[in-house]
C-alpha cells in the first residue's frame, strides 16, 4: 500500500468524524434541553459500550453505517423517525402504543 494511502487510512480510522446534519441535530438537542444542556454529554459511537447504556439515557444520533448502535436498536426504538418530504420533512414519532405521528 502507497504511504500516502496508508496515512489516510490511519487517519481516518484513528479520527472522530461526523457528518454536518449530524453536528445539526446534536446542536439542536442541546438547544431543546435549555438549562438542562449542561446534563447533555456528546459522545462518539465508538467511545460507547453496552454498560454505558444501563445508566442514563441516550439519543443515538447518525444511520446504521456510521453509528453501529442505530442498527443495533433499529428493530426497537423508542421513537422513529419517518421521511415524508410532502406534508413533513422528517418527523420524530413517539412509540407508545399510540399514533403520535401526524397525517
Amino acid at each position: 500500500m502507497d504511504e500516502n494511502v496508508s496515512l489516510l487510512v490511519k487517519y481516518i480510522s484513528e479520527s472522530q468524524l461526523t457528518s454536518f446534519a449530524d453536528l445539526v441535530v446534536a446542536s439542536t438537542l442541546t438547544k431543546l434541553a435549555g438549562s438542562q444542556s449542561d446534563q447533555i454529554a456528546l459522545c462518539p459511537a465508538r467511545d460507547l459500550n453496552r454498560w454505558d447504556l444501563a445508566q442514563g439515557n441516550y439519543v443515538f444520533v447518525g444511520g446504521p453505517t456510521s453509528n453501529p448502535w442505530v442498527a443495533l436498536f433499529a428493530d426497537n426504538p423508542n421513537f422513529q423517525t419517518v421521511e415524508d418530504t410532502v406534508r413533513h420533512p422528517s418527523t420524530l414519532c413517539g412509540r407508545s402504543g399510540r399514533n403520535t405521528c401526524p397525517g
